[in-house]
């Protein structure tokens, strides 16, 4: 079993929470709730595997990090443009698709939101990998953000409403 650590922790923390809170909510209100638990167990899991440094350094092995290492910056680069331009796209369309039921916007920004972190995380420029992995307490802000994330949708999925019945005539 691996040893887990304070910023994995805080992740587990927060995503359990989510992937707990979101699953009660689907027993209250239609939408993709379950799904969202799902989702939020799954990043639990890869919290525990670490599958993103496990595809890194395959993918590092089949380039081979040594003149690949310094010349990956517009790879990167590259990379992180779609990345921005599919999580905008995403953004709008969830904005679009999900204004008629009250929560499911909010949960699925906050599922956009971790999921982003992770794809940042993948992407591995120094710059904002120096910035996720500096330490607040015993924790790296990337563990801060997780445990924010989950906490939200946790929120969210609290104040999911009971869906109407309708009125017979």
């Amino acid at each position: 079993m691996p040893q887990i650590n304070w910023t994995q922790t805080a992740g587990l923390t927060g995503f359990a929470l989510a992937a707990i809170f979101c699953w009660r909510a689907a027993d209250r209100q239609r939408g993709p709730w379950r799904m969202l638990a799902m989702f939020y167990a799954l990043l639990c899991v890869e919290l525990v595997a670490n599958t993103r440094h496990t595809l890194l350094r395959t993918i590092g092995g089949i380039f081979g990090l040594g003149s690949y290492y310094m010349d990956r910056r517009p790879v990167q680069l590259a990379a992180l443009a779609i990345l921005v331009g599919l999580v905008v796209w995403l953004a709008w369309r969830t904005m679009r698709t999900a204004a008629r039921r009250p929560g499911v916007r909010s949960a699925r920004i906050v599922a956009l939101a971790a999921t982003s972190l992770f794809a940042a995380e993948i992407v591995s420029l120094h710059q904002i990998d120096a910035v996720m992995y500096r330490r607040i307490g015993p924790v790296m802000l990337i563990g801060w953000l997780w445990l924010a994330c989950g906490v939200c949708a946790a929120i969210v999925a609290v104040g999911a409403r009971p869906a109407r019945k309708r009125r017979s005539r």
